[in-house]
C-alpha cells in the first residue's frame, strides 16, 4: 500500500446534517513532487482474532491520560493524524479475512454494516469491557478521545450515535448510564456480546444456556420477571443511576435491559426440546411481548393471592400508545392466550382495562411439575388456595375448570 501526502474525505455518517469526515491517505496515487514519502510497513495477516484486537485497539491511542484525568477536549488529537495506520490496518485485516483467519468482531462488523464511526465506537467498547480497570464502561470524554472528535460537528455526530440512533443502539449494542452531567456519563458495550466479539465464544444474542432443571428454571423465571417489576416501578423523578437500555427513540430507558434479559430467558427455554416452559410457549406460538405476558402471569400463579391489574400487566410488559388495543391483544378472546384458554378475569361485564387477570389452573400446570394446591397448609373451604384475609380472595374453586371465571367470593358478590 503507498502513502503520501494527497487526502481523501471519507464521508462516514451524518447528523443534523453535518458529516463526520475523515481525511485517509488515498491509495495507489503518485506523490507530488518534491513530497517525501514515508516508508510504509508491509501488509501482513493477523495470525488470530486477539493480535487483531489489539493492533486495532493500539490505533485509539492510549486508555488513559498519564495523570488519570479526563482528557481534556482541546487536548483531543485529530483522526488525521491516524488515517495512515487506519489504513494499513484495513489491509491488514483485508488480508487476514482473505486467507481464512477468524475474526469474530470483524464478521461482526460486516454483517451488520457498521461504518467507520461505529466501527471505532465499538472498537472503544470492546476494549473498555475488556480492561481490568475500566470501572465497566468509558466515559464520554473518553471514547471522544478515542475517535478523534476533535471538533465540535465531530463529537455532535458520535453522541447521536450513542444517544440518538443508529445501528448500534438498534442491536442494543450499546448501554448507557445517563448521568445528566456528560462528564460523568458512562457507556458500556452490551456483556454479552463481550466474549462472542473477542474469542467468537458465546450467544451473540445474549440468550442463556438452557437449564434442564426444572425448579431451576422457574426460580431463574422468577427473578426476571421480579426484575422487571423493580425496574417499572424505580422513582423517575429521581436520576437513574443502572445501566439502560436504547429507548424506542432517542434516549435512554432502564426498563429495557431487564425485558430483555427475560425475553433472553424464555428464548432459551423454547429452544430446549426437553422444557416445559419452552413447550408451552411453542404450544401457543407466543412471540415477544406475548411471551412477556405469559411470564409475569407464570410467576404470578406462584403466589398467593393470584392476579394482576390489566394496565399493570400492559406497563410491565412495556410502552404502549394505545392501552386498550394492547390489552385485546394479549389477554382478549382472539389473542393467543385467550384462545388458548390459558386466563380468567375477575368479572366479564367491565373493559378489560378494569379486570384483574390470572393464568387458569390447567395452562399453569402445564409448565409446573406441580399444582397451586401441593404445598398449602390449609386449603380453603372450597378447596381454593389459601390466601391472606384481604377481603378479596382471587384463585380457583373446586367446581371446575368452567367454573373458574370468578372466585367464590367474587360470586358471592356478584
Amino acid at each position: 500500500m503507498t502513502t503520501n501526502n494527497t487526502t481523501k474525505v471519507l464521508d462516514v455518517g451524518k447528523s443534523n446534517g453535518e458529516s463526520f469526515p475523515l481525511a485517509e491517505p488515498a491509495q495507489g496515487e503518485a506523490p507530488a513532487e518534491g513530497a517525501t514519502v514515508a516508508s510504509t510497513p508491509q501488509i501482513t495477516r493477523f495470525e488470530n482474532a486477539l493480535q487483531y484486537l489489539e493492533a486495532w485497539f493500539n490505533l485509539l491511542g492510549p486508555n488513559r491520560e498519564a495523570d488519570e484525568s479526563p482528557a481534556a477536549l482541546s487536548r483531543i488529537p485529530s483522526f488525521e493524524e491516524r488515517t495512515g495506520h487506519f489504513g494499513y490496518l484495513s489491509a491488514c485485516t483485508a488480508a487476514s479475512v482473505e486467507a481464512g483467519v477468524k475474526l469474530p468482531l470483524e464478521e461482526f462488523i460486516s454483517k451488520h454494516e457498521l461504518d467507520v464511526v461505529d466501527r471505532l465506537i465499538l472498537l472503544a467498547l470492546l476494549r473498555a469491557a475488556l480492561d481490568p480497570v475500566s470501572e465497566g464502561g468509558i466515559k464520554l470524554v473518553y471514547l471522544l478521545r478515542a475517535l478523534g472528535a476533535d471538533s465540535l460537528s465531530r463529537r455532535a455526530a458520535v453522541i447521536s450515535r450513542l444517544d440518538e440512533a443508529g445501528v448500534m443502539r438498534d442491536l442494543c449494542a450499546i448501554h448507557c448510564i445517563p448521568l445528566a452531567n456528560m462528564n460523568e456519563r458512562i457507556y458500556r458495550l452490551a456483556p454479552w456480546l463481550v466474549g462472542p466479539l473477542t474469542t467468537g465464544e458465546g450467544d451473540v444474542e445474549g440468550i442463556p444456556v438452557q437449564i434442564p432443571d426444572p425448579i431451576e428454571a422457574i426460580d431463574k423465571i422468577s427473578a426476571e420477571v421480579g426484575n422487571v417489576f423493580g425496574a417499572v416501578k424505580i422513582d423517575t423523578t429521581q436520576q437513574v443511576t443502572i445501566w439502560s437500555g436504547p429507548a424506542s427513540g432517542a434516549g435512554w430507558d432502564h426498563t429495557v435491559l431487564r425485558r430483555r434479559r427475560l425475553a433472553a430467558r424464555l428464548e432459551s427455554f423454547a429452544r430446549s426440546d426437553g422444557s416445559a416452559v419452552g413447550a408451552e410457549l411453542s404450544r401457543l406460538g407466543l412471540e415477544r411481548e406475548e411471551r412477556l405476558c405469559w411470564a409475569m402471569l407464570f410467576v404470578d400463579g406462584l403466589e398467593n393471592p393470584v392476579g394482576i391489574p390489566v394496565p399493570r400487566l400492559l406497563r410491565y410488559c412495556g410502552p404502549v400508545t394505545d392501552p386498550e388495543a394492547a390489552a385485546a391483544r394479549l389477554l382478549g378472546p382472539d389473542s393467543k392466550l385467550g384462545r388458548g384458554d390459558c386466563v380468567r378475569f375477575n368479572r366479564a361485564d367491565t373493559p378489560l382495562l378494569r379486570r384483574i387477570v390470572w393464568m387458569t389452573r390447567d395452562a399453569h400446570a402445564r409448565a409446573v411439575p406441580w399444582s397451586r394446591e401441593d404445598f398449602a397448609v390449609a386449603p380453603g373451604p372450597m378447596g381454593e388456595p389459601p390466601a391472606p384475609n384481604t377481603g378479596r380472595v382471587m384463585g380457583f374453586d373446586a367446581q371446575g375448570v368452567a367454573a373458574e371465571g370468578l372466585s367464590r367470593l367474587a360470586r358471592g358478590a356478584a
